[in-house]
């Protein structure tokens, strides 16, 4: 715990207030506990669903019919025009959602390779400019989950789905109920687990909220939805939803993901039906959120960049809440990660935290209920991400921080930084680094005192490179030949 100590004491600096200073507050414990509900989808973007995230950008989302039930979410509720995935790839991104510690401290960068790793390989085969770090593959036992933090609230807590974040089974981290530490596969490690996974883990969600309520227990419910790319992997009901959208015709892989996105949503109205039907639903927090960006430089619109970047399009995703003191149909501009969802979690519950710990994020529970001038108080006024690798053609490893409106984006192989104000900019099409030096000079200060501050894992150079060349192992994050889940 020294090395987590040392990093809280060196970004004091960059803190907001002096009440950041001085540590978690504590609160009290509601006089009817509130249960929660997270739901995760897999690569379905910021403008993947039915529901535009910005007012401001009403075509910044899928066909209206697409997805009627997250519509439904939002009109009871609130969306997040800027909410982030911690990571443009699903392990690092689901570790922060259990943690609510960003991937850089928990050394969780890149993909679990689901026991298809081949780190024996030498790395002057990997020919690539620079050499990716080696990161960890399971969660590290300093940190807590947030299972683990309301326990002894009296939370009972399960995880169905995709877990992807090692080998260790959620009940050993908290969890009282799971079905497995599972990878896309599923828990029968079939590599197309929908649509029976999507239909499997809601109904074993079912079966733990109705359980929970006949014991009177609050509880904790996450559930992961798995990816698909085929038409095999979507219910008949859903493909005729997206075969009736229009736009292009015909079969494929583009239909295919829509109807995985379909079948999510249909899975999102029953489980929301039983909540109302159990009488439970006014005292619930619903959220769902996905792991990153849709695949592809052009598919999240009018984002840049997608799944396997730090651009725009790889790591801001939807973000849906509904649930008590929440506005229906409102809307929060307020900068949002899946690393703050843990401490508004805990804050929501009345869980104290006392001295000390290793979460990242801030409570979002003032955001949420709307309160005038409402902001989040984070350790770390600044956000960092990290991620030291290649992948899916994403220009080479790269950090981004964000303040403000502003963000700045290193590129490692070039050591260019980029500047852009997202507030103007979305596509991040204008690089303001020459106009702007000194803001960019100070972003890139704090970026690098965080780095330094948690000893993240940072790419370095390759001898061995051969311009000359080819490199298409440059792909994928870690080294040739792994398996990339």
């Amino acid at each position: 715990m020294r090395i987590f100590a040392l990093i809280l004491v060196l970004l004091a600096p960059l803190a907001l207030s002096e009440e950041e200073k001085s540590g978690p507050t504590k609160t009290t414990a509601p006089a009817t506990p509130p249960n929660f509900v997270v739901i995760v989808g897999e690569g379905c973007g910021w403008s993947g669903t039915s529901v535009a995230m910005d007012g401001d950008h009403p075509e910044a989302c899928a066909h209206e019919t697409l997805t009627p039930n997250l519509k439904r979410l939002q009109e009871q509720g609130m969306r997040a025009s800027t909410f982030y995935a911690s990571s443009p790839r699903c392990t690092p991104s689901r570790a922060s959602l259990f943690t609510g510690v960003s991937p850089a401290v928990l050394k969780m960068t890149y993909v679990n390779e689901g026991g298809s790793n081949r780190r024996g390989e030498s790395e002057a085969t990997l020919n690539t400019r620079l050499l990716p770090p080696h990161p960890s593959m399971e969660l590290p036992a300093e940190a807590k989950t947030v299972a683990q933090w309301l326990k002894p609230a009296g939370y009972r807590s399960a995880h169905f789905g995709k877990w992807h974040v090692g080998r260790t089974t959620p009940t050993r981290v908290g969890f009282d109920a799971d079905d497995g530490p599972n990878t896309n596969q599923g828990p029968n490690r079939n590599a197309q687990p929908n649509p029976e996974e999507g239909i499997s883990i809601t109904d074993r969600g079912i079966a733990f909220i109705e359980a929970q309520v006949k014991e009177k227990k609050p509880f904790y419910l996450h559930l992961s939805h798995y990816g698909g790319g085929t038409e095999e992997e979507v219910t008949p009901e859903s493909m005729k939803v997206v075969q009736a959208l229009g736009g292009r015709e015909g079969r494929g892989k583009e239909l295919a993901l829509k109807g995985v996105v379909a079948d999510v949503d249909r899975q999102i109205g029953r489980l929301m039906a039983k909540l109302e039907e159990l009488g439970i639903a006014e005292n619930t927090y619903v959220m769902f959120t996905t792991d990153h960006g849709t695949q592809g430089h052009n598919s999240n619109p009018p984002l840049s960049g997608g799944k396997g970047s730090l651009l725009e399009g790889g790591v801001r995703v939807p973000f849906l809440v509904r649930g008590p003191g929440i506005k229906a149909g409102s809307q929060t501009d307020v900068r949002g990660i899946s690393w703050d969802l843990v401490p508004t979690v805990l804050e929501l519950a009345g869980v104290k935290r006392e001295g000390k710990d290793m979460i990242e994020g801030g409570s979002l529970m003032h955001v949420w209920r709307g309160e005038e001038g409402a902001s989040v108080q984070r350790p770390n006024a600044a956000i960092v991400m990290h991620f030291p690798h290649y992948d899916l053609d994403n220009g080479g490893p790269m950090t981004s921080v964000y303040s403000g409106s502003y963000k700045l984006l290193r590129r490692y192989e070039t050591g260019q930084d980029s500047l852009y104000d997202l507030d103007k900019d979305l596509r991040e099409g204008n690089d303001l680094a020459t106009k702007e030096p000194e803001r960019a000079k100070e972003l890139a200060g704090i970026m690098e005192a965080y780095l330094k501050a948690v000893g993240a894992q940072m790419p370095t150079k390759n001898e061995a490179f051969d311009p000359a060349k080819a490199a298409p192992e440059a792909r994928r994050g870690g080294r040739r030949g792994q398996k990339q889940e």
